[in-house]
């Protein structure tokens, strides 16, 4: 799920259908997107594979939950697909139930397919005529908002997760990484920071908000030991957690290159810390490809499983607090 910008502002179905990869990041495809509102605003878009949409009524019915639960009082719904209108008329069926039972409101559904749209509830023919209407080759005004502040899309979601990919030849760091755990153990050992780790942290959160004012340039890989061996240390990660979550910067760029350039489990943290900064910012795609790799690599981190709860149900992250993160979480 995405949580929307407050600041852009979409006006009828053309300029939804335009801004609906912005919102999620990439260009859906075979998908059911369902853009949830309150009051007219967007709150939270949410992405269902259309064979699971269509197959799965509570997998539905728990998505439209979730977004009730985030704000959402409103409800369109968009079937992205290279077939035929009809093949999914039975799904907007469910989709109307699953609102009617939920009390929600289903302002309108759509149908997109290869340049073309159609809303399937209006039946006006001077409205809706019988077929599909091509969208516009000239950018929409929320294409154009959009645009101005900096948004953009990949694609496909592959795309997306492409920009993971890790580097070539990162397990060969593996020895150094693990004798330069052993050496540094201390601060785990007495459960506070000691001055060399206080050091490092301070020089972590100055390449954070560095990296998110003038840009990131990599580190040397003996600069990138001491990193990620510090960055195994959950006190140490908290503090950088704290960091991003006060919005001394997104480090973007930092998090994204030590999560490449390390191998696993050293990845963890950055995956971690990467999703959390685009978490915070709306972005529900990258936060939660950045988790689920976070687990792959460290299937015991409760701090990606806190990530990815709040990914699923739809919770609103300009909504929630600065995190307190005194109680270590893993």
């Amino acid at each position: 799920m995405h949580e929307s910008s407050a600041s852009l502002r979409i006006s009828g179905p053309v300029d939804l259908v335009g801004g609906i990869p912005y919102l999620l990041g990439f260009q859906p495809e075979e998908s059911l997107i369902l853009v949830g509102l309150a009051h007219g605003a967007l709150v939270v878009t949410a992405r269902l594979d259309l064979p699971d949409a269509s197959q799965d009524l509570a997998g539905l019915d728990d998505t439209v939950e979730a977004m009730l639960r985030g704000g959402c009082t409103d409800f369109i719904a968009a079937v992205y697909t290279g077939h035929d209108m009809d093949l999914h008329r039975l799904l907007v069926d469910d989709i109307i139930a699953v609102m009617a039972d939920r009390e929600a409101l289903l302002l309108d559904a759509l149908y997109v397919a290869d340049g073309l749209w159609r809303s399937y509830l209006c039946q006006d023919p001077t409205c809706c005529a019988p077929g599909a209407r091509a969208l516009p080759v000239a950018p929409t005004p929320f294409q154009v908002a959009a645009t101005v502040a900096g948004l953009s899309y990949a694609p496909d979601r592959q795309s997306l997760a492409d920009q993971f990919n890790p580097m070539s030849g990162r397990e060969s760091l593996l020895g150094r990484l693990r004798h330069a755990e052993q050496l540094s153990i201390e601060p785990l050992l007495h459960g506070s920071l000691t001055p060399p780790a206080r050091a490092l942290v301070d020089e972590l959160t100055s390449a954070l908000e560095e990296s998110s004012c003038r840009g990131y340039r990599p580190v040397s890989e003996e600069k990138l030991i001491d990193w990620a061996t510090a960055l195994r240390h959950i006190p140490i990660r908290d503090e950088l957690w704290h960091a991003v979550d006060q919005r001394r910067g997104e480090g973007a760029e930092l998090w994204l290159d030590l999560a490449r350039r390390l191998p696993a489990p050293y990845d963890a943290a950055p995956l971690f810390l990467y999703g959390w900064s685009m978490w915070r910012v709306g972005n529900g795609a990258l936060a939660r490809i950045a988790a689920e790799r976070c687990l792959v690599s460290c299937p015991t981190s409760t701090a990606a499983r806190l990530l990815l709860t709040g990914v699923d149900l739809a919770v609103n992250p300009h909504a929630i607090p600065i995190i307190d993160t005194t109680p270590a979480i893993s």
